[in-house]
């Protein structure tokens, strides 16, 4: 298939999903006509019917309907992330983050006072289900519900070529690298800085299932996620599975790792050393 016959690609990218890493792969992939970030770049529905056509990669942190201004073929592509991870990975984010408008709250409350207070936002009720659907700040908090979240699901089915998570995110990016194309996707996971300088928020058990009550559709949405994925690996069978064996190794020895191994102070033996003990690499060192 030509780049031309293929359809334009919609990542709809919910924060704290690994999205920046994402957009580190690929915005190299494209000319400037045919990438389109909506954060950073003038809003589509102002684009002309030219400049819209010449898109083949549209990224934001949108929600489901943004095709409706897509010109041509179109297909989704998104990752999910465990919810109580996701929301305290957010709160760490935007307690840094002096313009982002959770700042005032986060900085000011801690994460279970922030529910306790019903002071949460979209993001930290059920975001992703909000997202996926497409209601987004449409529902009240607290008021979203089996139907939507069955919305939520089908339009995974029909729309998402690629439903991936994060806890599995080299498997995704090469689903993501099957339907796009995309030369070199060896990476260095992004924003790693930030998150070291950030103050970790730990929870209890019980306030970790409490955040975890909030968030029960995106819980099942998260599952129903990772049941697709599991899917779209067994599918491919074991081919994809050493493709998957090559592409970690070769992404350690990827010369932006060894350069960010530099920077940490850590050796590519102990780099490789964490992965097999995590057992994303299949032999030791």
């Amino acid at each position: 298939m030509s780049q031309a016959s293929k359809p334009t690609v919609i990542y709809l990218h919910i924060p704290k999903t690994g999205g920046t890493t994402v957009h580190a792969i690929c915005e190299h992939q494209y000319s400037p006509a045919e990438y389109c970030y909506l954060d950073h770049q003038p809003d589509i529905y102002t684009m002309s019917e030219a400049e819209r056509m010449a898109i083949r990669f549209l990224r934001g942190s949108f929600w489901f309907g943004i095709h409706e201004q897509v010109s041509s073929p179109f297909t989704y592509i998104t990752l999910l992330r465990d919810p109580v991870k996701r929301v305290v990975s957010l709160y760490d984010y935007t307690r840094q983050i002096a313009e982002h408008n959770m700042h005032p709250v986060t900085t000011q409350y801690t994460l279970p006072e922030i529910y306790a207070r019903k002071l949460h936002k979209e993001a930290l009720d059920n975001g992703q289900t909000r997202r996926i659907s497409g209601v987004w700040d449409q529902v009240p908090h607290g008021k979203i519900d089996e139907e939507i979240f069955s919305l939520a699901k089908q339009n995974l089915i029909d729309h998402f070529s690629v439903v991936g998570v994060t806890e599995r995110f080299n498997e995704t990016l090469l689903l993501i690298q099957e339907l796009t194309g995309w030369r070199s996707i060896t990476y260095v996971k992004q924003n790693t800085a930030r998150d070291v300088q950030a103050k970790k928020t730990v929870l209890t058990a019980a306030e970790k299932e409490q955040i975890a009550s909030y968030n029960h559709w995106d819980q099942q949405l998260y599952h129903f996620a990772s049941e697709l994925l599991d899917t779209a690996v067994a599918q491919r069978g074991e081919p994809f599975q050493k493709r998957l064996a090559s592409f970690e190794t070769q992404n350690i020895f990827s010369w932006h790792n060894i350069y960010w191994g530099v920077i940490r102070k850590v050796s590519v033996r102990t780099m490789a050393r964490e992965l097999w003990q995590e057992g994303r690499i299949s032999w030791p060192f």
